[in-house]
């Protein structure tokens, strides 16, 4: 899968599922539990969810790159890195998914 369709359908899948702060999947320890795809998920969760096998390969470095500059181009607070960006406080699934979608503007 390339790059952009991860970040679209891992935008669509957090929609779908919900968005998490802390884990990449909500109440899921071992991140190749099926139940994963069920439960709501963080933005590198939500890539990990539509694209497992494709884990830090090229494409999914790609996706998580784009995503990195999408924050930093969006954040005026010091907040630059994608997990503080997903766990700052009242962080919602809206602002999230609208994250993932913005990403592929980066690629």
């Amino acid at each position: 899968m390339e790059a952009k369709d991860m970040l679209l359908k891992a935008a669509d899948h957090m929609e779908r599922v919900g968005h998490c702060q802390e884990s990449y999947f909500l109440g899921i320890a071992d991140p190749e539990d099926p139940k994963r795809l069920e439960v709501p998920c963080c933005l590198l969760g939500s890539l990990r969810a539509v694209a497992p096998e494709q884990l830090l390969d090229h494409q999914y470095l790609a996706a998580s790159h784009a995503l990195q500059v999408a924050i930093q181009d969006s954040t005026e607070r010091s907040i630059c890195g994608i997990v503080a960006w997903n766990d700052y406080p009242g962080r919602t699934k809206e602002e999230a998914v609208a994250m993932l979608r913005k990403a592929t503007v980066h690629l």
